[in-house]
């Protein structure tokens, strides 16, 4: 079977433990021209192929993470929110539900965070009261400084008291 060349030095390169120069090379060569025809748009279907690839990839606690980080930034143009959609899964995975949002908000999936409040750290936070619902209310109130609207959650007014 035949390999073409730049999918054989991505492997090459993973295998080496230098993935984010496999992804370098991913967005740099376009798909077959099979592919490119199913498609109809080219770029669309580079830049999934690559977030997919770099969220199974990118590892946050890797002792590597920051110099692959600033790489990926600043030489190959990766934006912030793959990055914050990769922390906020390893988050989620983790079982760490204000990290997760806390990455969402960051990543600018607000309707995303805003659901995951709703269904992860509200109910829990109600029926427990006192200690946890204010934990819950400094959390909502840190959040709104990264653009998060309260009000969707039955919170009205900046206070954050909750109407039930």
């Amino acid at each position: 079977m035949h390999v073409p060349l730049p999918i054989f030095l991505a492997r090459i390169q993973v295998n080496a433990g230098l993935w984010e120069w496999a992804l370098y090379v991913m967005l740099c060569v376009g798909p077959t021209e099979k592919e490119y025809l199913k498609s109809n748009k080219k770029r669309t279907l580079i830049e999934s192929r690559a977030k997919n690839f770099f969220f199974r990839h990118f590892y946050c606690n890797d002792s590597k993470a920051a110099a692959i980080r600033v790489f990926l930034q600043n030489k190959v143009g990766i934006p912030n929110t793959w990055f914050e959609e990769a922390l906020a899964m390893h988050s989620a995975y983790n079982g760490d539900s204000k990290s997760y949002i806390s990455h969402l908000i960051a990543g600018k999936k607000l309707e995303e965070a805003t659901m995951a409040i709703e269904r992860l750290i509200l109910p829990s936070s109600l029926i427990e009261g006192g200690g946890s619902l204010k934990n819950l209310k400094l959390f909502l109130a840190s959040q709104c400084n990264h653009g998060l609207n309260t009000c969707k959650l039955g919170i009205y007014d900046p206070s954050l008291i909750f109407v039930i």
